[in-house]
Parts: structure tokens; sequence; C-alpha cells
């Protein structure tokens, strides 16, 4: 019985080694394999993340506060972040009929317009809290835990810059309220059932596509850089019932 114990320490020493040598040669090769056959492949503490529509990780709901969220939770009153540079950076393109007010926005989109201040309607994108880290827009979408940023808030925010690690990356324009009001409005016409909308189901979540018929972003990434940053008149969102998962521009 003693005799066999040096050599079960012995295996499992050696188990723990191989094991120990296998897991270093993936976290080694885990970036040139991602980059070669335009995967993602699961990293460690994040195994139960998924991969939305354009390749960015999307995780399960953060029981913590991620850092930044402060800056939403204000219904927009906070002031806006400065985007980085990019190509044709600035606010988002409106109509030419319409004003740089979210109003503008709604009537270019075919709604109708209040003709008092006293009926005026609340701006779009401003955000109320509902719930623990949840929170509501004039619109009704809503933002809560969730991605591998840790909010659904953050997530967005990281399409309002470019990122040339991903293949393809859809990039607002704009400033963060401007983004928010952007997600309302074409939130506005998919309750509407409006034929600039087209859906798909996918399980739980549904993606709607959005063409709201003027430059609202870019497609970024390495192909965005390659093609010269073509412009991007779609918006696709990506939600289960009324709480966003991702949104982002996109050219079809």
């Amino acid at each position: 019985m003693t005799s066999n114990a040096p050599k079960q320490n012995s295996m499992q020493r050696k188990w723990a080694a191989i094991a120990f040598t296998l897991l270093f040669l993936y976290v080694l090769a885990r970036p040139t394999l991602e980059q070669q056959f335009n995967i993602s492949l699961p990293g460690f503490g994040n195994e139960n993340a998924v991969v939305e529509p354009n390749g960015d990780e999307l995780a399960p709901s953060s029981p913590t506060s991620p850092p930044g969220l402060e800056e939403f939770t204000s219904a927009g009153e906070a002031q806006n972040r400065g985007n980085e540079s990019g190509p044709g950076r600035g606010t988002l393109e409106l109509p030419a009929t319409a004003t740089s007010s979210p109003a503008g926005r709604a009537e270019s989109s075919g709604l109708e317009q209040p003709t008092s201040p006293e009926s005026a309607a609340p701006a779009l994108g401003k955000l109320k809290q509902v719930g623990n880290k949840l929170y509501e827009s004039t619109a009704g979408l809503r933002y809560g835990t969730g991605s591998a940023e840790g909010h659904r808030l953050l997530h967005l925010m990281k399409h309002a810059q470019d990122d040339l690690d991903k293949p393809i990356h859809g990039v607002f324009e704009g400033t963060k309220d401007e983004i928010l009001a952007l997600l309302d409005e074409a939130w506005l016409l998919v309750k509407q059932k409006s034929p600039q909308v087209t859906t798909e189901d996918e399980g739980d979540r549904t993606v709607y596509t959005i063409d709201l018929k003027r430059k609202i972003g870019y497609t970024g990434g390495e192909v965005g850089q390659r093609r010269k940053h073509p412009a991007c008149s779609k918006l696709r969102i990506v939600v289960e019932g009324v709480d966003v998962i991702t949104a982002f521009p996109t050219e079809r």
C-alpha cells in the first residue's frame, strides 16, 4: 500500500505537468488562431460568453456595478464624452428637413409632432433607473447588466470608436446622448412596424435592422480600414423583448 503511494504521487505530478503545458500552449496559440480563422475562442473567467453578429463577445449579467456606468445614470445630463478620432467624426448626420433636436429626428421618421410646448414629447434617449442597474429609455428600450464590459450601456459605447482588432466593427458617429437618441428613434420605427425595418428571430433574441436613410456611422475594423471606412445608414439592434443586447451601424 505504501509502496504504491510514491507511484501515485508521481503520476499525479506527471498529469498536472501535461495539463499545465497544454494550457500554456493554448494561451499562446489562441490569438493566432482567432486572427487566422476569424473566430472567437473561449477564454478563462468568461466561459459563458456568446458572440454578437459582428464578432463582439457578450457575457452573462454581472453582479457588480461596472466602472463608468455613472455617466449614464443622470438621464443624459452628464457631460458627453469626446469620441476618439476617426473618419467623419462629429455629430450624427441629420436629414436636411430635420433639426438637431431629437424631436427633429422623430419628424424625419414621420412621427406626429406636438403643436405646443405644453404637449412636447420627452427628448429621445433619456434614461431613468427602473431597477438595480437597469435603465429605461424614453422610447422604452431597457439597458441592464451583461456583456464582457459588465453592462449593456458600456458595451454599446464600444461602438462609439473604431476597433482594429476586430475584422468588422460598426462605429457610431456622435456623442453618447446622440447614440442613445438614435436607438430610440429606430425603436419607434420598430414599434410602428415601419417598412424601413426588417426582422429576424434568433431563438430568444430578435434582430432588427432599421434603415434610417442617412449616414449614422461607418464600417470600421480591419475590413473597414481597407475599404476606406464606407458609410453606414442602417442600425442593427439585437434585443430580448425590450432589453438591448447590442446595437451597431451596418451597411446591410
